[in-house]
């Protein structure tokens, strides 16, 4: 929705284009930071709880700040280019994370789907 947001107001193409650009960075940046392992048997990951809770305020202060300042009137208004951007921030960075922590616990899977059958050629 948002892409089609930007089709049909171009002036807000542009903050929503640096906020997918910094999404993909801040994605990036937070699968660095979050551990994957297997656990009993199962794969678990421990997320950085700073990095979405940062971003989680960022939007929710901007909601705020326009709500307070328009009041009433914000739900009205014309869209913010700043506010649709860190909504952008956000999606991507969703996205980007969900399916690079996907491709991490696939990728832990095989792994240790491989081991065992390691082990079994290695025994005399």
């Amino acid at each position: 929705m948002l892409i089609v947001l930007a089709v049909v107001q171009p002036q807000l193409a542009l903050a929503m284009a640096v906020g997918a650009v910094l999404g993909v960075g801040v994605g990036l940046l937070a699968l660095k930071h979050t551990h994957v392992a297997m656990s009993d048997g199962r794969r678990v990951y421990t997320p950085n709880p700073w990095i979405g809770g940062a971003l989680t305020v960022l939007l929710v202060g901007r909601l705020a700040w326009r709500w307070t300042h328009d009041g009433l009137a914000a739900t009205q208004a014309a869209p913010s280019a700043l506010t649709l951007g860190l909504a952008a921030v956000l999606i991507v960075y969703s996205l980007v994370y969900l399916i690079g922590l996907m491709l991490q616990m696939r990728k832990l899977a095989s792994a240790q789907a491989s081991e065992p059958q390691a082990a079994d050629q290695t025994r005399p």
